[in-house]
């Protein structure tokens, strides 16, 4: 499988976790749709998470942040994600950013609420993804590199004896424990949980004491999708993602296009030479 390594809008202050999306975008922005057909039809869906992140400092002062995560699929497979305010590091400022992509990857798109931009993305054809691509701009590379990568060199050169060292065996780290929670129904939507729990050894990551961290997800298997997810780390604190209102019918058009007032703008990647190339 190829590696695909996207850079987008570093300077917007809000996340923007990207999925697939709708082929009007496709249509509404560049000009016309793009759809391979499947031999069978998933289940179209709108949802909607609550999500919360909750951190304890050591003196017990908590900082909690909420927002909101939308996601959508048609019936064609198309699906979108946008997010507002979901990141714990922006504090109050609200905003609002989503995504998409039509079916083969043809074009992606993303919008923001804070400066009311959008930008299109327009993809090389499949059979020409191979190498590295980038648009003028350099908002977007994609690396299509399916070259092996070279094994790593068990030496190290130390500076103080000026002689080469074998590095020493990585740390053995434990597995974790995983639990199946059985099925129960959330919002009317069927969903199997697990229960993940990893341990950190004393002196895995430079800590003084075992540092357990636990994830339970609820995944529904008609939609794919993560109804419900709690992962608490000492390290970061807790975050849960909710489902609070699923609807089974085809999803608004309009949640895969900028709001009509955006700016938009249009990028074509264009091959460039990968780093190892050079």
């Amino acid at each position: 499988m190829p590696r695909i390594a996207a850079r987008l809008f570093s300077a917007v202050t809000v996340v923007l976790i990207v999925s697939s999306v709708h082929a009007q975008v496709g249509s509404s922005l560049a000009g016309g749709p793009s759809r391979n057909s499947a031999p069978q039809k998933p289940q179209p869906y709108t949802a909607e998470f609550k999500i919360t992140r909750v951190q304890t400092l050591a003196d017990g002062t908590t900082i909690t942040n909420e927002g909101t995560e939308i996601r959508a699929r048609d019936s064609a497979g198309i699906t979108m994600q946008s997010n507002t305010n979901e990141n714990w590091q922006i504090g109050r400022v609200l905003g609002t950013s989503a995504g998409v992509h039509d079916t083969d990857g043809t074009i992606l798109a993303n919008w923001f609420s804070l400066d009311k931009t959008a930008r299109v993305f327009k993809m090389p054809p499949m059979q020409q993804r191979h190498g590295c691509w980038m648009t003028a701009s350099n908002n977007m590379r994609m690396d299509w590199n399916d070259a092996p990568r070279a094994e790593p060199n068990k030496l190290v050169f130390n500076p103080v004896t000026r002689a080469p060292e074998q590095v020493p065996p990585p740390v053995q780290r434990s597995r974790p424990q995983i639990v199946d929670l059985g099925t129960m129904m959330i919002q009317g939507v069927q969903a199997r949980g697990r229960r993940i729990t990893r341990t950190i050894s004393v002196g895995e990551v430079g800590n003084d004491q075992t540092i357990v961290a636990v994830e339970e997800y609820w995944m529904a298997p008609i939609l794919g999708l993560k109804l419900r997810e709690i992962i608490e780390d000492p390290r970061t604190g807790k975050r849960t993602r909710e489902l609070v209102s699923v609807t089974l019918d085809e999803p608004d058009p309009s949640l895969f296009q900028p709001p009509p007032d955006y700016q938009v703008t249009t990028e074509e990647l264009h091959q460039v030479a990968c780093p190892n190339d050079r």
